[in-house]
C-alpha cells in the first residue's frame, strides 16, 4: 500500500504493479487525495489494478493507522502479511501503528530521515516497487 498518487504517475509504473498482481499480491492505496481527484491523478491502468483505495474521505490522515487498517480489511490481508511503501516519516509511523512492515522509497525526505523513522526497507527508486517487495514478507503464504 502506498500513497500512489505520487508513486505511479509514469506510464511504466502500472506495469510494475501488474507484476505484483501476477505474483498474487493484493494491491491497495492509502492517499491524502480527494477520491474525486483520483480519476485524473491515477492512470486508468493502475486504477484497474487496485483492489482497495482509501482516500481522505474514508479515514483520518496518516500518521493515524486507520486508513491502512481500512485498506487491509478491504483486502482481507492480515497486517503481518503486508508491506506499506511510503515516502515520509509519517508513512512509517502509520505503518508501524497498523502493524504493517514499513518500507520507504524515494520522495520528499532523505534516506537518513526515513531510517530515523524506522523504515524496515529503503528502496532506491520507483522501479524497485515490484515483485521484489514480496521478499520482505514472512515465508508463510497465507493471507
Amino acid at each position: 500500500m502506498h500513497d500512489l498518487t505520487r508513486m505511479f504517475l509514469s506510464p511504466r509504473r502500472p506495469l510494475r504493479a501488474g507484476a505484483l498482481r501476477a505474483q498474487g499480491a493484493a494491491l491497495g492505496a492509502v492517499t491524502l487525495q480527494d477520491r474525486g481527484r483520483l480519476r485524473w491523478l491515477l492512470p486508468e491502468a493502475l486504477r484497474r489494478l487496485l483492489d482497495a483505495v482509501i482516500a481522505r474521505q474514508d479515514a483520518p490522515p496518516k500518521p493515524s493507522p486507520d486508513g491502512l487498517a481500512a485498506a487491509l480489511k478491504r483486502l482481507n490481508v492480515a497486517p503481518q502479511r503486508a508491506v506499506f511503501v511510503g515516502d515520509s516519516p509519517t508513512d512509517m509511523t502509520a505503518a508501524r501503528a497498523a502493524g504493517v512492515a514499513p518500507g520507504a522509497v524515494w520522495g520528499w525526505h532523505t534516506p537518513a530521515a526515513l531510517r530515523r523513522a524506522r523504515a524496515d526497507h529503503l528502496l532506491p527508486r520507483p522501479a524497485s516497487i515490484g515483485p521484489g517487495l514480496l521478499h520482505h514478507l514472512p515465508v508463510n503464504d497465507s493471507r
